[in-house]
């Protein structure tokens, strides 16, 4: 039989992850206010916002015609939101996360849910592991919220809806650590929660004193489903992320070099041996990458795309080979990294089974 005992989860909550990943991608200020919006009815709304353009009074839902009223004169980056790009970072986030727990999965589009079930013994405590993931995700430059608990929609209620970030919830704790939260943070819909607030149910604690085949029958049995996950009466399981291996091979000269032919000669051996990698896994990729480490300037990235995924050394070679004839190698290169991105499967062809004749 299933018990709440069973699982101790952590909820990691990103509240402004969007906006934290175009700025950190693109490099803009901390002091700028950024707006991200998406076409809504033939409307472009406002669709993640930032901390200092919250704070000028933009909302999201709003027109961005209204949030670029609000923030005329500040320089605010206003943009157009990449909804595939911001999933793709939450992902690559969740692989990340595997350096401290055994599974990570996303939980939305701005947060992670995390089984972390003994490794307070590794850590010398819930609470120490708690504050070392928002350290860390934190020192990524990103908002960052987290909190533990014995069940999933526990740990997840209290990272959005806790009274401060790191907060740890016992087994025997939950009922009393959720009573007074919102009954948002059971994660029920939003018709449920407006039905219920027309009767004055505000509170969980208020929920858990009401009939339940009278609720499920006026709210819907999802109500009853997500109370007892978070109380930790009924199961609940994630599907998560896998660690996935970077496919890269990398060359390191014994001193800075400007000799174009050593720099071609190395680049071409670590494409080779990304395309054997790529070979053995019978994929290709999309994406080339060649990172030049110059001794006297930032490094230099060299990066080929092609429509379809392959891993045909020679014809990812002709690409890069181009790019690199005419690469600025400053005063030496001190070594050559190649990596493959954009990664998929690619169906294996046989060749040949004869020689001719």
């Amino acid at each position: 039989m299933w018990r709440a005992m069973d699982v101790m989860a952590l909820s990691v909550y990103l509240p402004r992850w969007a906006t934290d990943v175009v700025r950190r991608r693109r490099r803009v200020e901390a002091g700028r206010a950024m707006v991200l919006w998406r076409v809504v009815h033939r409307v472009e709304t406002v669709a993640a916002v930032c901390a200092k353009a919250e704070r000028a009074g933009v909302r999201v839902g709003m027109t961005v015609s209204q949030a670029r009223a609000l923030l005329a004169g500040r320089g605010a980056v206003v943009e157009e939101l990449d909804e595939a790009g911001v999933g793709r970072a939450l992902r690559r986030l969740a692989g990340w996360m595997l350096r401290f727990v055994p599974v990570a999965a996303c939980d939305g589009s701005d947060g992670l849910l995390c089984d972390v079930t003994g490794c307070e013994l590794l850590y010398g405590g819930m609470e120490r592991l708690v504050a070392r993931v928002r350290e860390r995700v934190g020192g990524l430059g990103v908002s960052v919220r987290v909190a533990a608990g014995p069940t999933y929609g526990s740990a997840w209620a209290l990272a959005r809806w806790g009274a401060r970030s790191g907060m740890v919830v016992g087994a025997g704790e939950v009922r009393g650590a959720l009573g007074e939260l919102p009954i948002e943070s059971l994660r029920i819909g939003a018709g449920a929660c407006e039905g219920l607030r027309r009767v004055g149910i505000e509170r969980v604690g208020q929920l858990g004193a009401l009939p339940r085949a009278a609720v499920a029958d006026r709210y819907g049995r999802e109500v009853w489903l997500r109370f007892d996950q978070a109380m930790g009466a009924a199961a609940e399981t994630i599907a998560g992320e896998r660690a996935v291996e970077e496919i890269a091979a990398e060359r390191v000269f014994e001193g800075p070099t400007d000799r174009v032919e050593s720099v071609m000669l190395a680049s071409r051996e670590a494409l080779w041996e990304v395309c054997d990698l790529l070979g053995r896994r019978e994929s290709g990729a999309r994406v080339i990458e060649a990172v030049l480490s110059r001794s006297d300037e930032s490094p230099l990235r060299v990066v080929v795309r092609s429509s379809r995924a392959t891993r045909e050394a020679k014809h990812l070679w002709s690409m890069l080979r181009v790019r690199l004839e005419s690469a600025h190698l400053g005063f030496g290169v001190e070594g050559v990294r190649v990596r493959a991105s954009g990664v998929a499967r690619v169906r294996h062809e046989q060749r040949g089974a004869w020689g001719g004749g």
